[in-house]
């Protein structure tokens, strides 16, 4: 975060730089359970509708027992063509948003 305000002598401007930023970015995916952080995985840069439907098929459903519940928010890369990834694996859940409509403030 940066600040928005500074102080200064009255008359004078603040001078002040901002931090780039160094490195290259990660994206971790992982499953949260009741046991805790499951089968995390850390890609360089974003993650995509590929590379999410990459890691459920192959890493994520593998570890899946039955009777588990599978919850996701509507974040793009959940919504890879075809359908919903974890329904292409045999394992059909609602997004998050569907199951909390009534909670929105909206």
């Amino acid at each position: 975060m940066i600040r928005r305000y500074g102080r200064a002598t009255p008359g004078q401007r603040v001078v002040d730089h901002v931090p780039d930023n160094y490195g290259t970015n990660q994206t971790i995916v992982a499953a949260l359970g009741l046991d805790g952080l499951d089968v995390p995985w850390v890609v360089d840069g974003a993650i995509n509708g590929e590379l999410f439907h990459c890691w459920v098929s192959e890493v994520w459903c593998p570890t899946l027992q039955t009777g588990d519940i599978v919850l996701w928010d509507n974040l793009s890369a959940h919504k890879v063509a075809g359908g919903s990834a974890a329904g292409d694996a045999g394992r059909a859940a609602p997004p998050l948003v569907a199951l909390f409509a009534g909670l929105h403030p909206d």
